[in-house]
């Protein structure tokens, strides 16, 4: 056949109108793979693939006003006398520089057009690994058993303080909460499904396709969107540049202007809870105790240090991301003050293998947890928790289930019915469950207060700065088996968890006998006084009143605040519910000029209560 010149002319365009309609083709069926799961056109009935609905619900539980405590609070014992308590206030030692700032901030967090991280995550390695497997992965998992809500003689585990001299034997751990033979098989199954499906999920990390940088995590939402703010500007001042990311669990507790400021104005965003991850639309009523590991979850870092909206630091925490051992192990928790309680069984049921060849020699005067292989004594607190999201991801995975069965079957396992049962313990858990490296601070937590008439009232705890000298010689101590422990001499974070420094709460707490109080009167001194600086910011966020010093009382911590952030905490929903003007007027103002005046003119060598200012 003769192909005419002319028609031979326009083959060389035929065959680019071709190839440019194929690559069109190519292209919409990639961009529809990687559509957010709620943008994917339904599928037909037969199909086996599951879409998340158009609309999702709150995630979360509304945090009462009656919950005193929030996840990993510790309770204090009534008897505070210098004989029962544990930690007697260290002297300060000299003061200190603040550390440097941190310099290293990633472009898509200085954005200033987007106040929010939203959406719900997908995959990011194929159809096989949506995420949404996992939330069925988590749904199918429930223990076929009732709640752990029994135990013997109606008595739960012993508060016992980690330094008393008390044996916590494995007879005597075993022996707390009631678990049956059908009761352990049905965990057994629940777990083996579980950790077997979480296996053939191959999910390389848990967020939206890609994690990276570092930053702080922070759970509000209420009350605690205000104790976040009272934190996000107590960590700007102490020169920490870090990014912080919000979590909102519900969107009844989004305040809008709230992100959009701190967007602006403290390199922050928030992250809204009831759509990353929607966890409500499998059947979850999540709860408070949850939150930790969601927020954990959604968050865009890859290097996390989350924070109790209600623990701040006291210097630049950023320097932690660099430590050895955090590079090393990729999880860093702190110490609770109390012994672990945590059931044998639950070692049984993870498979952690505990070397028990002391028992065989001494049946009374040891410690289960004190066993090489065992979860470290104390327990843990996770009011702050170091962590590589990407190393991590297996712990991470499992804490989520852990957690969200948490309430009914793995608190009470884990602490049983002991002080401050909760999250707190679930992820060092996890990490020695997944076979994971982790590390637990020996430095012991400090709690901080004042004396007055031989008896100590603790009003904060405080976390020490793994990054000394002591820290690494105990730490080395601590590799023949027992787990050393030694004091804090340096103070990183402060958790203000009772009181917290909510309107109520803490007008409550600044007087004795009618007496302006200084709380924190056994604090170091960090080359600014905390306490005055937190004092002046809490009052300039929601008192119309707030007025400089006169020049005479005026120091650094008591400067104005942003323009931008005053009075900020008025808009705050929370805020709105309480009668701030007379909480100013009546008491926090008034404190405040005590604060000025003690911190001008009172001798920190001597009692307060021994002094008239």
């Amino acid at each position: 056949m003769i192909i005419p010149k002319r028609a031979l002319k326009l083959l060389p365009v035929a065959a680019v109108l071709v190839f440019i309609i194929l690559l069109r083709l190519y292209t919409n069926s990639e961009t529809l793979s990687l559509l957010p799961a709620k943008s994917i056109p339904e599928m037909n009935e037969n199909s086996n693939d599951r879409v998340l609905p158009d609309e999702l619900h709150d995630a979360a539980e509304p945090v009462h006003e009656e919950e005193e405590e929030e996840a990993g609070d510790i309770s204090m014992p009534h008897d505070t006398s210098p004989d029962s308590f544990p930690f007697p206030p260290p002297p300060p030692p000299p003061a200190i520089e603040n550390a440097a700032n941190d310099q290293h901030q990633h472009q898509h967090h200085d954005e200033k057009t987007d106040t929010v991280k939203h959406g719900s995550i997908v995959s990011n390695a194929g159809s096989k690994n949506r995420l949404r497997d996992f939330y069925s992965l988590l749904k199918e998992s429930k223990p076929h058993c009732e709640p752990l809500l029994e135990y013997n003689h109606d008595q739960k585990a012993k508060s016992v303080f980690a330094d008393k001299d008390v044996f916590l034997t494995k007879e005597y751990l075993s022996s707390i909460l009631v678990l049956t033979d059908q009761t352990k098989a049905a965990l057994q199954e629940s777990h083996d499904h579980f950790v077997k499906g979480m296996e053939n999920l191959n999910l390389d990390v848990f967020g939206e396709g890609t994690v990276y940088g570092k930053g702080i995590v922070i759970v509000a939402g209420d009350k605690f969107t205000w104790l976040s703010l009272l934190n996000i500007i107590q960590t700007r001042s102490v020169g920490c540049t870090l990014p912080i990311e919000i979590y909102i669990p519900s969107e009844k507790y989004y305040d809008e202007e709230f992100c959009e400021i701190i967007s602006e104005n403290l390199n922050a965003k928030c992250l809204l809870g009831w759509e990353k991850v929607p966890l409500e639309d499998f059947g979850f009523s999540v709860q408070r105790y949850e939150y930790k590991i969601l927020a954990i979850l959604s968050s865009s870092f890859e290097d996390i240090l989350f924070l109790d909206a209600d623990n701040v630091p006291l210097l630049n925490p950023s320097k932690l991301f660099d430590w050895d051992v955090y590079q090393d192990k990729g999880l860093v928790i702190w110490p609770d003050a109390w012994a672990r309680t945590t059931n044998p069984f639950f070692y049984e049921l993870t498979g952690i293998s505990v070397d028990e060849k002391y028992i065989e020699e001494s049946e009374s005067d040891y410690s289960y947890h004190e066993l090489p292989g065992a979860l470290p004594d104390p327990s843990s607190e996770s009011g702050m928790i170091l962590i590589n999201k990407r190393k991590q991801l297996k712990t991470l995975l499992f804490a989520s289930y852990l957690n969200l069965y948490g309430t009914d079957y793995f608190y009470p396992l884990i602490t049983q019915g002991g002080p401050g049962e909760g999250d707190k313990d679930t992820f060092l858990a996890a990490a020695y469950a997944m076979k994971e490296p982790s590390y637990q601070v020996r430095s012991r937590m400090q709690f901080i207060g004042y004396w007055i008439n031989g008896e100590f009232n603790s009003k904060s705890l405080a976390q020490c700065d793994p990054m000394t000298d002591n820290e690494r010689d105990t730490a080395a101590n601590g590799k023949t088996g027992v787990y050393s422990r030694t004091d804090c001499h340096l103070p990183l974070f402060f958790h203000m968890s009772f009181p917290k420094y909510l309107l109520d709460t803490i007008s409550n707490e600044i007087k004795r006998n009618d007496k302006e109080i200084v709380l924190y009167e056994v604090l170091q001194d960090y080359g600014y006084i905390f306490e005055l600086r937190f004092w002046e910011t809490f009052t300039q966020l929601i008192c119309t009143e707030w007025e400089k010093p006169s020049p005479e009382l005026r120091r650094e911590e008591s400067s104005p605040i942003d323009s931008q952030l005053k009075l900020l905490g008025l808009k705050l929903n929370y805020i709105q519910r309480e009668n701030t003007e007379s909480y100013c007027n009546d008491h926090f103002l008034p404190h405040l000029k005590f604060l000025r005046k003690w911190f001008a003119y009172g001798d920190r060598e001597k009692s307060q209560f021994e002094q008239d200012i």
